[in-house]
């Protein structure tokens, strides 16, 4: 499906894709046509279209359903549906503020469908974020293997780091039985993957790729990585550390000379 088409038919309840036929008035789950849901099975009320799904099945719900309700704008139903970027944005953020179970298929989502990876800014290193490979990559640069810890909190972000050289622009281990401080090396820190790529999380672990929008949005192209100077980190004490040790085993030196004296 063409990115325009999908823009204007898409819609993501509970997480699964759904199309929009507006001539047949239903909405077909991308990966399983045989689940339907009838424009008229759907409730309207001040302009907001609302049901009740089967939250496994993402069917209309039954008696004995895991009941999940799921509430998007009801123009989205009309032939005459075409937002612009800004009315993506602003219906995607009221249905995240207000948990309506309901997305919109913005820019971000349709490039991210189609293939376009998501990218990190490391002090102005750009790298593409290939989760299948579990590597970043960037032009001119050398790649770097990375890990994620999945983390339930947003405020807990930096749960993974690694050592990176700005001069050398690569990932490096700091000599622990250093006394100076070394320049250039800072502390990089990677957030939970599903916080940058949330699509290319679910389609590495056999769900549907749009499964975990409802919870982690797409937050643009490109993620600037938190990072502190080596100095600002534990590291610091260590090379204290190390330098007291060295400045003890010089005096020592100097005594033991001055004994042969």
């Amino acid at each position: 499906m063409k990115a325009k088409q999908l823009q204007h038919d898409g819609i993501i309840l509970d997480g699964s894709l759904f199309i929009a036929d507006r001539e047949r008035e239903t909405l077909i789950r991308s990966m399983d046509s045989n689940t339907v849901i009838p424009f008229d099975a759907i409730q309207i009320e001040n302009g907001v279209a609302s049901l009740t799904l089967n939250s496994v099945k993402k069917e209309l719900v039954d008696k004995e359903s895991q009941l999940l309700l799921v509430r998007f704008p009801a123009e989205f139903l009309s032939k005459s549906f075409r937002p612009d970027a800004d009315d993506f944005n602003a219906l995607n953020a009221l249905s995240y503020k207000e948990n309506r179970n309901a997305l919109l298929v913005d820019d971000a989502i349709v490039r991210r469908l189609e293939g376009t990876l998501p990218r990190v800014n490391i002090e102005g290193n750009v790298y593409q974020v290939d989760w299948e490979n579990r590597r970043l990559s960037g032009e001119g640069l050398a790649d770097i293997s990375i890990k994620s810890r999945l983390s339930e909190s947003p405020l807990e972000l930096a749960k993974s780091a690694f050592h990176y050289d700005l001069a050398t622009r690569q990932t490096v281990m700091p000599d622990f039985r250093a006394s100076v401080m070394p320049d250039n090396i800072i502390l990089v820190f990677l957030p939970d993957i599903r916080w940058i790529d949330p699509i290319g999380y679910a389609r590495s672990t056999g769900l549907e790729d749009t499964a975990l929008l409802p919870r982690y949005p797409m937050r643009g192209d490109t993620t600037m990585l938190k990072s502190v100077a080596l100095a600002q980190t534990s590291f610091a004490d260590v090379v204290e550390a190390n330098r007291k040790k060295e400045i003890e085993a010089a005096k020592k030196q100097v005594i033991r000379r001055s004994r042969k004296r």
